[in-house]
């Protein structure tokens, strides 16, 4: 029997993987005026680079039998490292692909917020939110009737569910989301920086690879879970600080660049106002010249 606090603690989790990232949106959306273009462009992202392109690596590095899935599938810091070594070549490249080929004319800082927030989104929806409910119903399958489930994989791993490995599972995730509108902030300030766009492209590149590590660490048994979200909320602190500093920057630039804009607009009006003075005056000289001419 699945207990019922586990059970309790799967929907909860499940339901709330949909609702904080949707929630965390339309504040965003309420706080900035901004559309949801961004947001659904990083949905796309990460479902066309992060999920679909990807699994072409998967079939034969994971799902396809041979020596190097052999490896992997038997050591979870390499299978974990792996996955970090994927999401940083399929998402983040993904990333700027993305800002530079769909979103030439979306280049502000918000920009980077909302997109983040999208891919966020997909990957706490699919990753938490779309497994915890799974194992929800197959729970409740198990209770009512144990030989209803056939998998004795997917009745181990039920089994093995408790409330704090739950909580410490959807804390995780919820640092990952926080981590994808980080990286976001980075790969946007790589494409509008060019003198520093391979540094920035690194530091995007490199972080996923690290954050997967803590949780293959925990799965081949050499920390405990706790530490492991530690360890990735460490990760998440600084990608977040270098974060924070690139978007002030990034918001600095825009004001000026908005500053400059609106100079610039003033110049050509005076400019205009100036043509428009000189052109009437030129006319008023014509017209005496002409009545003048009509005199005579």
């Amino acid at each position: 029997m699945i207990s019922e606090s586990v059970l309790n603690f799967l929907m909860e989790i499940g339901v709330l993987s949909f609702v904080i990232p949707v929630g965390v949106l339309l504040a965003w959306r309420i706080r900035t005026k901004k559309n949801f273009k961004p947001a659904v462009a990083g949905v796309l992202g990460y479902i066309g680079f992060g999920l679909l392109l990807r699994r072409v690596l998967d079939t034969f590095f994971l799902y396809t039998r041979n020596p190097v899935s052999q490896v992997l599938n038997a050591n979870n810091v390499l299978y974990y490292l792996y996955w970090g070594l994927v999401a940083a070549i399929f998402e983040e490249i993904g990333r700027y692909l993305v800002y530079k080929y769909f979103m030439r004319e979306e280049k502000d800082r918000f920009v980077a917020i909302s997109y983040g927030i999208g891919a966020g989104a997909v990957e706490m929806i699919c990753v938490t939110g779309l497994t915890d409910l799974s194992y929800y119903i197959f729970a409740n399958v198990y209770n009512e009737n144990p030989k209803g489930i056939k998998e004795q994989a997917l009745i181990d791993t039920l089994k093995s569910l408790n409330t704090t490995d739950l909580v410490i599972s959807g804390l995780m995730q919820l640092f990952f989301f926080g981590l994808q509108i980080c990286l976001s902030v980075l790969v946007l300030e790589a494409y509008r920086n060019v003198a520093e766009r391979k540094r920035y492209m690194v530091i995007a590149m490199v972080t996923p690879m690290i954050s997967f590590l803590p949780a293959g660490c925990h799965g081949q048994k050499y920390i405990y879970h706790i530490m492991a979200a530690v360890l990735l909320f460490i990760i998440l602190a600084f990608a977040f600080f270098l974060a924070r500093g690139v978007y002030l920057g990034m918001r600095k630039n825009d004001l000026n660049l908005a500053k400059e804009e609106k100079k610039q607009a003033k110049l050509n009006g005076k400019q205009d106002n100036f043509s428009f003075a000189k052109q009437k005056f030129t006319n008023i000289d014509t017209d005496k010249n002409k009545k003048k001419d009509d005199t005579v």
